[in-house]
Formats: structure tokens, C-alpha cells, sequence
């Protein structure tokens, strides 16, 4: 768990590219929200790598993450998904129930209720941080999109061909 200012949020990494591992989401998240705490994933190296699991593409949010966080490029901006189910007024996250002085004393819980974290985000930080990019991330986002296509269609193809191999050899009566 990680604990900031008061706040505490499970974070995890989707897909390790070291050593092609998921973490347990289900298990995770079921902890993290007994004790309600969201639970964020950083899975850039998913989008990335396009892990390939028991012939399902992972989705952290449909296994309980709250905010999931992708790059599409190792130093580019990318996109952040809220699974819209964070109790954000659990008394642990006042930024989204107190008054904020930025916009008149707009309590963020009381207006957007689950939306919270994304209409936060989408006024207070792009304000504060800018929504544009510099122009050769801009140019390396449009290369990770072009090759995007070419990359799933190879992850998968290898994927399916490595179930195949598995089927070869799990036949076989001479390997182990």
C-alpha cells in the first residue's frame, strides 16, 4: 500500500516486462476495497507487450481496478481510465469532498459523485499541467500508434503459436 498525505491507494504494475507476469488483480482489489482503499495499475507494459494469459487480453478494471493508467510510449503521455465505482467520499480522499477554492467552492463528490476522480483530473491537472505535448512526443505517439496493429497481430500470432507447440509437446509420450 502506498500512503500519501493521508491518502492511501493500492498501486500496481499490470505486467512485468522483466518476467511477463500479471499480478492478482481479483485477489488485490478485493482486499484493497474491504478495506476501501482504490486500487490504481500503472499498465503501460501491458499496452506495450499485449501480455497473453489463458487466451484472454487483460483488463484490470473488469477485475477490480479503480483508475488504470497506459503509455502508449515509454516517454509520452497516454491515457488514464476510472472505472467509475470509487467511493470517494470514504472520508480518506477530502480533495473530492471538501470545497475546492480553485472553481468557487465546488465540492467535486456532491456534483460528479463517481466521476470525481476524472472531473478532477480533467479541470485541476490539465489545467495545471497543460493537455499538449511537445511535438516529437506527439510524433512518437503517432509511430506507436501506427505500429500498434502490427504489434498485437505479432504478440498474438506468437502467443498461438506457443499454445501449439504446448499441445505438440503435452501429445508427445517422450517429453516430460
Amino acid at each position: 500500500m502506498l500512503a500519501i498525505s493521508g491518502q492511501r491507494m493500492a498501486a500496481l504494475e499490470g505486467g512485468s516486462n522483466a518476467i511477463s507476469t500479471s499480478s492478482d488483480f481479483e485477489a488485490i482489489c478485493k482486499v484493497a476495497h474491504d478495506v476501501k482503499i482504490p486500487v490504481t495499475v500503472d499498465n503501460t507494459s501491458l499496452i506495450n507487450l499485449i501480455l497473453y494469459i489463458g487466451r484472454y487480453f487483460i483488463n484490470p478494471i473488469e477485475h477490480g481496478a479503480d483508475i488504470v493508467y497506459n503509455r502508449l510510449w515509454n516517454n509520452n503521455r497516454g491515457i488514464m481510465i476510472d472505472g467509475g465505482k470509487s467511493p470517494w467520499n470514504n472520508g480518506g480522499f477530502t480533495i473530492f469532498t471538501n470545497p475546492s477554492s480553485d472553481y468557487h467552492g465546488l465540492i467535486y463528490w456532491d456534483i460528479f459523485g463517481y466521476n470525481a476522480f476524472t472531473t478532477k483530473a480533467r479541470s485541476e491537472i490539465m489545467r495545471n499541467v497543460g493537455p499538449c505535448q511537445n511535438p516529437f512526443g506527439s510524433f512518437l505517439l503517432i509511430q506507436g500508434f501506427e505500429a500498434l496493429s502490427l504489434r498485437v497481430h505479432t504478440v498474438y500470432t506468437q502467443a498461438e503459436n506457443v499454445l501449439e507447440l504446448e499441445k505438440w509437446f503435452e501429445s508427445r509420450d517422450d517429453v516430460l
